[in-house]
């Protein structure tokens, strides 16, 4: 056994509250750093304390920053800046009132919900003219903070189905999937991942998972999609999901899949 950092874990609150455990102190030694240890490390502390958690980290630590709120996606935490510098995590590891909020997962993908705390990770996506804006709309001025803020909100008054997908070995944004506006049996599917998660396999794995609960969990009898012509790549994907091409445009090609494959 090597010993390669240590944690502090106590009871007393950051806010004057009631948490059952604050990650009071957690470092990983230099040496071993950048190899997935801080990650697997503190989600295996999580996932041994079951409870109310509180876990602060300081605005100027990238690193750190980028741990904690990676780590803490499902758990859709209450976001506290005490100033400046710094701010406060606060969420529960329990199925309570306060529950996670994966609402499914496959093999590598934890299936949650949209989160205010993936903003940067979904404007890196969604700004990305070459390796994802192409691929999914037509040409944009760069989306703000605001923005991303308001969709959002949006999506989640609007309980739309709709779910940020992430990697199960290192808690990193994936990207977004989505059954839209689903009624009447059918719903129309949208996909698109960060560009540093392409071609890794995620995109069938998403596809086949996300229309596997739209049709046993949502009663779906059709989901249909539409992908840009020069597309072909994700076009491959879909057939190799199941989907066939039903109509074609000069923008778009439709494709369909049932749940009864001879419908």
């Amino acid at each position: 056994e090597t010993l390669v950092g240590f944690a502090l874990i106590c009871p007393y609150s950051f806010m004057e509250k009631d948490p059952d455990y604050v990650m009071a102190e957690f470092t990983i030694f230099p040496s071993y750093r950048r190899k997935h240890l801080a990650f697997e490390t503190a989600k295996m502390i999580l996932d041994s304390h079951l409870g109310k958690w509180e876990i602060k980290y300081n605005e100027k630590n990238t690193m750190a920053k980028k741990l904690w709120i990676k780590l803490t996606a499902p758990y859709n935490p209450a976001v506290t800046h005490l100033n400046e510098e710094e701010t406060v995590l606060s969420f529960a590891t329990y199925n309570g009132d306060n529950k996670m909020k994966q609402i499914f997962e496959s093999d590598n993908i934890s299936f949650v919900e949209v989160s205010e705390l993936l903003i940067d990770d979904y404007l890196e996506m969604v700004n990305d003219a070459e390796n994802v804006q192409r691929f999914i709309g037509e040409p944009h001025d760069p989306f703000t903070v605001e923005q991303e803020e308001n969709w959002v909100r949006k999506k989640l008054d609007n309980k739309a189905v709709v779910f940020s997908m992430i990697e199960k070995k290192t808690g990193e944004f994936i990207g977004n999937i989505e059954l839209m506006d689903p009624a009447e049996g059918w719903s129309e599917l949208g996909i698109a991942i960060t560009a540093g998660k392409q071609e890794l396999g995620y995109g069938t794995e998403a596809i086949k998972a996300i229309t596997e609960y739209g049709f046993n969990e949502l009663g779906l009898n059709r989901i249909c999609l539409r992908a840009y012509p020069h597309n072909t790549r994700a076009i491959h994907v879909y057939e190799k999901c199941g989907f066939r091409e039903y109509g074609r445009t000069e923008k778009d090609v439709c494709m369909e899949l049932f749940r009864n494959k001879g419908d």
